[in-house]
C-alpha cells in the first residue's frame, strides 16, 4: 500500500535525521507540519511509531511538537528494522530510501524488546 510505504519513508527520514546530534532541530517535529501529517501523523499508529522512535509530545507556546530528547541507544537498530520493512514493502515500486547506509541492511538489529514491540504494534495498528 503507498501509503504505509510513505509512512515508512517518513519514520526513515526523522530517524536519519534524528542520528545528526550536532543539530538538536533534526530532533524536533512539528504535529502540525504539513508532510508529517499527510505522511505518518494523520494514519492510525503513526504517532506510536514516532513514540517508538524516541520522540515525546511536547508543548512549546501553545504549539504542539514531538521531540527527541535524547538519542536512543537502539535507534540504529530501528533504522535497520525501518529499511528492511521499506525495502520489503517500496521495493521497485517508485519510492526512493532516504539517507540509507548499505551497511545498515545487514546489521544485526541490537535494541530493547520493550522499543522494538512497541514500534511493530504501531505499524501493525494501521
Amino acid at each position: 500500500d503507498k501509503s504505509y510505504a510513505r509512512a515508512l519513508e517518513t519514520l526513515l527520514l526523522y530517524a536519519s535525521n534524528a542520528e545528526r546530534k550536532e543539530d538538536e532541530r533534526c530532533r524536533v517535529v512539528r504535529r502540525s507540519n504539513a508532510l508529517f501529517h499527510s505522511r505518518l501523523g494523520c494514519l492510525k499508529g503513526g504517532l506510536r511509531c514516532m513514540f517508538a522512535l524516541g520522540f515525546s509530545p511536547v508543548e512549546w507556546k501553545g504549539d504542539k511538537f514531538l521531540a527527541m530528547l535524547s538519542v536512543p541507544a537502539g535507534l540504529p537498530g530501528i533504522r535497520v528494522m525501518l529499511t528492511q520493512a521499506f525495502h520489503k514493502v517500496a521495493g521497485g515500486k517508485g519510492f526512493s530510501v532516504i539517507s540509507l547506509r548499505e551497511q545498515e541492511s545487514t546489521e544485526v538489529v541490537h535494541g530493547s524488546a520493550d522499543v522494538k514491540a512497541a514500534f511493530l504494534q504501531g505499524l501493525v495498528e494501521q
